[in-house]
């Protein structure tokens, strides 16, 4: 019986060298390796590896370089198209890597080594008999982000460079600058450094490619895989799920009209609450899974939550996400204080601190209430909040009186709304 997952060790060429697209699935962050922590030693690495080509005796075998796993999932694909694969994990380093390489073929064009140049080309582009109409067939890695998926083709196709502190370009600029330094060491021994560089960068550096059969799900591998280093976001690992959920892995159009407005970089910024520090996003659907299944969700169990809802809620994964972007809209305009009608009250609980204050305001704002009662409610919530802050009560058991409120306010009662 044929396993459900395949493992093989793999050198760069053997990795690349076939027309294949390694396509970044829309559930995985944008490209963001950075100089200081992940190109200069990924550079170290190769420089080092190539000074041991150089210098070795004859005939004498280099222990390879081996740089961790990726996980891929295969795809269906025609005949005459590209071979597909799902980059599960590993999308930072796969990308890395192409750049480099790219780089290594931008050096050899200025030294006029037609030869190499050529051969390296054969790693970072596909022939255009293999893109089957589609140009992001081109690469050999497509990203999910649309800018850094334009950005990887200016630098595939035309080896355009960008700032230094910019993610695809900038890394391509900054391996550029340090392969023509290291050439320009020794100019009466260049043919060996260029050997030395090639063979290291195709032959000596490995990876355990894994790939995964096409009906395993992919985004709870992503998220098991990516709990041994830095921890996920909560909001990372709802979107894998809506991805998933609403099979656009591997569609950016799809993903951007399902999901995009959470893109922006105001969703990714930072808010702090009570000392506690969070990225508005996961703030926000923290808040909106308490309203959602009027229970307390703790800030590490968000993912979970969402999941469980999908699971036992009658709604389809884009009726769930419409309400989402609904209650997100509102979220982040009372975040900066411009909800019409309530500025004043929202200044003064952002004022208090009181942001837990959202649970309430996002249910009001959802539900089929009448302008009139809402109004009235935000009225006497506004009265009941300045009350406690003038006797001087914390704001430790707001979260638990709101929760019980919210428990009351079923969506069939909401207009009947009573304050009292």
């Amino acid at each position: 019986m044929k396993s459900p997952i395949e493992a093989r060790i793999v050198d760069l060429q053997t990795l690349f060298d076939k027309p294949v697209s390694y396509r970044i699935p829309q559930f995985q962050r944008p490209y963001a390796w950075k100089k200081g922590e992940q190109w200069v030693p990924l550079w170290d690495d190769v420089r080092n590896f190539a000074e041991r080509c150089l210098h070795r005796q004859q005939n004498a075998k280099l222990r390879p370089h081996f740089m961790g796993a990726i996980v891929l999932q295969r795809q269906n694909n025609a005949s005459s198209e590209v071979e597909r694969r799902i980059v599960v994990d590993g999308q930072q380093r796969l990308t890395t890597l192409q750049l480099l390489i790219r780089a290594a073929q931008q050096v050899f064009f200025s030294l006029d080594d037609s030869e190499r140049e050529s051969r390296l080309r054969r790693l970072t582009s596909n022939k255009k008999i293999y893109w089957a109409g589609d140009s992001d067939n081109e690469t050999k890695i497509r990203q999910s982000d649309s800018d850094d998926q334009e950005d990887f083709k200016r630098v595939i196709r035309s080896g355009e460079e960008g700032e230094i502190d910019a993610r695809i370009r900038g890394a391509y600029k900054y391996f550029v600058g340090e392969i023509a330094d290291w050439m320009d060491e020794d100019l009466t021994d260049r043919e060996n450094r260029s050997n030395a560089l090639e063979e290291t960068l195709t032959k000596h550096f490995q990876t355990a490619a894994i790939d995964l059969d096409e009906d395993q799900e992919p985004h709870i591998i992503f998220e098991t895989l990516n709990a041994r280093g830095e921890p996920l976001k909560q909001s990372d690992l709802i979107k894998a799920i809506v991805m998933y959920e609403a099979k656009v892995v591997d569609d950016p159009v799809k993903a951007k009209n399902l999901w995009g407005m959470f893109e922006n970089q105001w969703w990714r910024a930072t808010t702090k609450e009570k000392s506690v520090k969070r990225i508005h996003l996961d703030r926000f659907l923290n808040y909106w899974m308490v309203v959602l299944t009027r229970k307390e969700v703790a800030p590490n169990r968000v993912a979970a939550s969402f999941r469980e809802y999908i699971k036992d809620c009658k709604l389809s994964i884009e009726e769930v996400v419409a309400g989402v972007k609904k209650a997100g809209g509102i979220y982040s305009h009372m975040e900066e204080t411009i909800y019409p009608g309530i500025e004043t009250f929202l200044k003064r609980i952002k004022t208090m601190e009181l942001g837990v204050t959202m649970l309430l305001l996002l249910w009001l704002y959802t539900a089929e209430v009448i302008e009139e009662r809402r109004m009235q409610f935000v009225q006497a919530l506004e009265s009941y909040l300045v009350r406690r802050m003038l006797y001087g009560f914390g704001s430790m058991s707001l979260s638990n009186f709101f929760l019980e409120i919210l428990r009351k306010m079923e969506p069939d009662n909401a207009d009947t709304l009573l304050i009292h």
